[in-house]
C-alpha cells in the first residue's frame, strides 16, 4: 500500500509541474513589467514612455506643429495613432463638455476620465473617428501645453488602454 501511495503522489507532483510549466509559458510574458514580450518606446522629445508588445512596430513623422507615433502590427491593418499637438498654456482639463465646446459634432460616448500624471485629467471615450472605421477609441489629454490625442480602432481598445496604463512621464 505505501507504494501505491507514493506512486499516486509522485503522479499528482508531475500532473501539478506540468500545468505550472504550461500557465507560466501561456502567461509568463503578457504583462507590462518588463517581460521580454514587451518593448519600451521613449519620446526624448516629449518626455514620455510607454510600453507595447515587442511584435508591433513603432513609427514617428511630423506633420507641421503637430507630430505623429504610430504603433501598428506588421500588416499596418490594426494600430494605435498618437498626435501631439501644441495647445498652449492656458488650458483646463479635458473633459466632455471641453471636446463639444471645441468639435460640437463629435460623438463621445462611454466616456470616464484618466489621468496621465498627478493632478492632470483627461478623457477615455468612444466615437466615430473615420480613420479608424468609424467607431474608436480615443483617449485625449493635455501636459506641458501639448494635446496628446491616442486613437485606434474599437477593437483594439484594450491594447491602447494597457499602452496608456503604462505611460510614464519624466
Amino acid at each position: 500500500m505505501p507504494m501505491k501511495k507514493l506512486l499516486k503522489n509522485v503522479i499528482i507532483l508531475g500532473v501539478l509541474l506540468v500545468v505550472i510549466f504550461a500557465a507560466l509559458k501561456t502567461f509568463g510574458g503578457e504583462t507590462l513589467n518588463g517581460v521580454p514580450n514587451f518593448k519600451t518606446y521613449t519620446s526624448e522629445s516629449y518626455g514620455f514612455s510607454f510600453n507595447y508588445p515587442k511584435d508591433l512596430a513603432v513609427t514617428e513623422m511630423r506633420e507641421g506643429s503637430s507630430s505623429f507615433i504610430t504603433i501598428n502590427d506588421k500588416s499596418l491593418t490594426q494600430g494605435i495613432q498618437i498626435m501631439i499637438t501644441p495647445y498652449g498654456t492656458d488650458y483646463g482639463e479635458i473633459t466632455e463638455a471641453a471636446i463639444k465646446n471645441d468639435i460640437p459634432d463629435i460623438l463621445i460616448e462611454e466616456a470616464k476620465a484618466v489621468e496621465p500624471a498627478p493632478e492632470e485629467k483627461g478623457l477615455a471615450f468612444t466615437s466615430n473617428n473615420e480613420d479608424f472605421g468609424g467607431r474608436s477609441r480615443e483617449i485625449w489629454f493635455v501636459h506641458d501645453g501639448f494635446l496628446y490625442q491616442l486613437s485606434t480602432y474599437n477593437s483594439m481598445a484594450g491594447s491602447m488602454e494597457e499602452l496608456f496604463g503604462s505611460w510614464k512621464f519624466k
